[in-house]
């Protein structure tokens, strides 16, 4: 495993690499399909956490090859890779990359877990706007001059795909759990309840 040194950091916000646009809006059921066909043959991202983000397909894109896409006000800063043309939805946005960021899959798996580190911030009524995920500051590694150092982190991640597959599903591991021992209780009894 590769050790990182991040004492040497410098603060970004999103903005300096990022404009984001918002998706545009189909409909489930009315305007895409479930199954892929020749026709239908661009994932539409949603904001499900599951399948990489994709919930069916569409016959048209609005959303380039090697993207990061974003849940926006619906689901926090939750982030995927999308490494095919696909369509995203109105209420999620997509990550546009400004000149200075050349966007490969390796530097947007380091991204999108910085990202998604900070989904805490944007939940129970705290939206995550597009105003406020630019304004957002990350930690990056810098080369001498100050500016992110672009090839350390595709090289960080590239070892590490080596090392173990990278991929973008999610697995979550089942935990089984005996509640035959359970028993009800009215929240009253749990909890003070105060009135505002």
């Amino acid at each position: 495993m590769i050790n990182l040194d991040v004492s040497n950091w410098k603060d970004f916000k999103i903005g300096d690499f990022f404009t984001l646009k918002r998706g545009d809006r189909i409909v489930r059921e009315r305007d895409y399909l479930k199954k892929k066909t020749p026709i239908y043959k661009y994932p539409v991202i949603t904001t499900t956490k599951r399948n990489n983000g994709v919930d069916g397909f569409y016959k048209k894109f609005n959303c380039p090859a090697n993207s990061l896409v974003c849940g926006g006000e619906a689901n926090g800063l939750y982030t995927t890779y999308q490494e095919d043309e696909c369509w995203v939805v109105d209420y999620s946005r997509i990550f546009t990359t400004k000149k200075n960021l050349i966007m490969n899959k390796y530097i947007a798996m380091f991204l999108i877990t910085i990202f998604n580190k900070n989904q805490y911030k944007y939940s129970y009524g705290r939206k995550a706007n597009t105003n406020e995920i630019e304004q957002l500051v990350i930690k990056l590694p810098i080369n001498n001059d100050g500016s992110p150092d672009w090839s350390f982190i595709q090289n960080y991640i590239f070892t590490l795909s080596n090392l173990k597959k990278i991929s973008t599903s999610n697995t979550i591991p089942s935990i089984p759990i005996n509640h035959r021992n359970w028993k009800e209780f009215n929240l009253k009894d749990i909890f003070i309840i105060l009135q505002r």
